[in-house]
């Protein structure tokens, strides 16, 4: 059943939307934190979810977060994170999922943000896009 499903493009698929928002700290306090969400739009449930994130600010650092890695080091230095999930799932149910945020440290607190992201899921076709981050502003990208 699954071949004859494959053959007519007819199989359900998920379909995941980005959702990020840059959100400022007090004052007194010289960092941000860029939370992350997911939105799966499609007929199936999206699974082993990855997204790479890559902050185009070079005087930008990643400081850390919940439920992603900083992974700066292994990029040349160049200030980037992840977010991995192999266990859990995004149903399609029309409800955004918050999967994670980056702390992060730059020159500029408060400017909009240049970020590129590229995500996926299993049977998703990986999407990438180049983001300005206004902070506050939920930012949407399909």
């Amino acid at each position: 059943m699954m071949d004859l499903e494959d053959m007519f493009g007819r199989r359900p698929r998920p379909l995941l939307q980005l959702h990020v928002q840059l959100r400022q700290r007090p004052a007194d306090d010289p960092h941000e934190e860029l939370h992350i969400f997911f939105l799966n739009e499609g007929s199936a449930v999206a699974r082993f979810t990855r997204m790479l994130g890559r902050v185009l600010d070079p005087s930008t650092v990643i400081a850390g977060g919940s439920g992603v890695a900083d992974v700066s080091a292994i990029n040349d230095g160049a200030p980037c994170f992840m977010y991995i999930d192999d266990g859990g799932v995004i149903h399609p149910n029309g409800t955004a999922v918050a999967v994670g945020h980056a702390i992060i440290r730059r020159d500029g607190k408060g400017a909009p943000l240049k970020l590129h992201a590229r995500w996926h899921c299993d049977g998703m076709l990986a999407r990438s896009a180049d983001l300005d981050l206004v902070p506050g502003m939920l930012l949407v990208a399909r």
